[in-house]
């Protein structure tokens, strides 16, 4: 992405990438599976589990992650990278 920006800059064309991090939808929570007892990746995805559902109570939902996108998208100047989180930016730059 940096390289493209370099490329096409010089035709008013902006570039930047926009990385989200959590939104909170029920997407994951549709993957969320313990495997069986006795594995070894019982413990850790149960701690991987346990981390992604206190994660989605702080994220942005998604039209709140869309407005931020959108604020990007309409940016004259865009940074180059755009993390959608609120760890990085304060709750109110999502509504």
């Amino acid at each position: 992405m940096q390289s493209l920006r370099y490329e096409v800059e010089p035709f008013g064309i902006r570039v930047a990438l926009i990385q989200p991090a959590q939104v909170s939808t029920t997407f994951a929570a549709k993957i969320h599976r313990l495997p069986p007892e006795g594995s070894p990746y019982r413990e850790r995805v149960k701690r991987f589990i346990e981390k992604d559902e206190e994660l989605i109570k702080t994220a942005p939902n998604p039209l709140q992650a869309a407005k931020a996108i959108v604020k990007i998208i309409e940016s004259r100047n865009p940074k180059l990278h755009n993390q959608v989180d609120p760890q990085k930016r304060g709750v109110s730059d999502f509504e």
